[in-house]
Parts: C-alpha cells; sequence; structure tokens
C-alpha cells in the first residue's frame, strides 16, 4: 500500500501499472490534498468533495459486510468466515 499510494515515493515516480493501482485507493488521493495544502496550492472543493464520497461508500460497504458475516456467525453459531 506505502508503495501504491505514494508515501514512501511520488506517484510520478513509479511504474504506470502501479499509478493505476494507487489510483483507486483513497490514500493517494488524500496525500495529493494534503500535499497541495502544505505546497500553499489551494485545493480544488472537488477533490475534497471526492474524498468525502469514497469515504461514505467505503463506510457504507463496511457496515453492509458486517451485518452480512455476522448473520451468517449468527446462523452457522460460529465465529469462523471461512467455511
Amino acid at each position: 500500500m506505502l508503495l501504491f499510494c505514494g508515501i514512501n515515493l511520488s506517484t510520478a515516480e513509479t511504474p504506470a501499472a502501479t499509478r493505476v493501482v494507487g489510483d483507486f485507493m483513497p490514500l493517494t488521493h488524500g496525500l495529493r490534498a494534503v500535499r497541495d495544502v502544505l505546497a500553499g496550492r489551494s485545493v480544488a472543493t472537488g477533490d475534497w468533495l471526492r474524498e468525502l464520497a469514497i469515504g461514505v461508500a467505503c463506510t457504507v460497504i463496511a457496515c453492509v459486510l458486517l451485518q452480512v458475516f455476522a448473520r451468517q456467525a449468527r446462523a452457522d453459531a460460529s465465529l469462523d468466515i471461512s467455511a
């Protein structure tokens, strides 16, 4: 994740395949926004709204999956997810 998101190296310095994978990770966009602020550049409102939408979507997906796994565990009377 550190390599894909541009934490250790800028994404501009990584191979194209790594950049494609990193572009799908929310941390990559967050780091870009933080770097823009630290460099004194203004951050477009769209960037922050996109990150907020991604965060909300990930939270909703996580809550739905938690409910699915909890129902499955109750039905099987187990906590083991690997069936």
